[in-house]
């Protein structure tokens, strides 16, 4: 999967509406608090491609 840093920045990005091209992402983010936005980055970047 990509990296940690790469996949948390781009869910951060999605929280803080700063992600282009991202429609649906950006609300979904909003309902997450930052902790749950790094495990998730967490869990999918520990996944094997």
């Amino acid at each position: 999967g990509k990296a940690f840093t790469v996949l948390n920045a781009q869910l951060a990005a999605f929280k803080a509406g700063e992600a282009k091209d991202a429609t649906v992402m950006t609300r979904l983010a909003l309902g997450y608090s930052d902790e749950e936005l790094e495990a998730l980055a967490r869990h999918f970047s520990e996944i094997e491609p």
